[in-house]
């Protein structure tokens, strides 16, 4: 459970995203089916290349 203080801070912190134009993403919890596509297929991401779908199809 969240304590006063960490909700106070996530509700001013989507208020400032908000203001700022800034969409933020809600937690994905079972991301194992999902699908990523690397936007630019020549850059190369380390830690999280294994995400990423090699066929442009899916």
């Amino acid at each position: 459970m969240r304590t006063p203080l960490a909700r106070c801070g996530l509700r001013d912190l989507h208020r400032l995203a908000h203001l700022l134009g800034i969409d933020l993403l809600l937690r994905i919890r079972n991301f194992q089916d999902l699908t990523f596509h690397c936007p630019d297929p020549q850059v190369r991401y380390r830690h999280i290349d294994a995400l990423f779908s090699t066929d442009p199809r899916t």
